[in-house]
């Protein structure tokens, strides 16, 4: 009986996030998250160029060490496919991060949807 209340409950969660998934509360967060997070990245990929440049080699006793490392940091391309791929994988991380300062809006537009009575009450800000 429990589970059936249950199921009813979560079926419900589920049906209400699809009607409001394209809500203009929603997008925005979406959007936003989506924006800084590729800005960052953009931002990032500059830094390590500019870092890059800076990285003064130590000379190791073998010749072939000291070569290589040259030849990477004179491959520029070999430098971007790296950062690249790094940048897919930490991808959603960090947009997830992004979003979820913009929370507050998805939670008011909830809030005003499906729980008019029930608003929460103000919100504490960080500092």
């Amino acid at each position: 009986m429990g589970k059936d209340k249950d199921m009813k409950n979560i079926i419900s969660a589920m049906d209400r996030t699809l009607s409001q998934i394209l809500d203009p509360a929603f997008l925005k967060v979406f959007i936003w998250g989506i924006l800084t997070t590729i800005v960052a990245i953009i931002a990032t990929w500059f830094l390590a160029n500019h870092l890059k440049s800076q990285i003064i080699l130590t000379q190791f006793d073998w010749q072939w060490v000291n070569d290589a490392f040259q030849w990477l940091l004179d491959v520029d391309w070999i430098f971007n496919i790296i950062f690249f791929f790094l940048m897919g994988i930490f991808f959603p991380p960090i947009a997830t991060v992004f979003m979820s300062l913009y929370l507050d809006d998805v939670v008011d537009a909830v809030e005003n949807k499906y729980y008019p009575d029930r608003k929460a009450g103000k919100r504490l800000g960080v500092g």
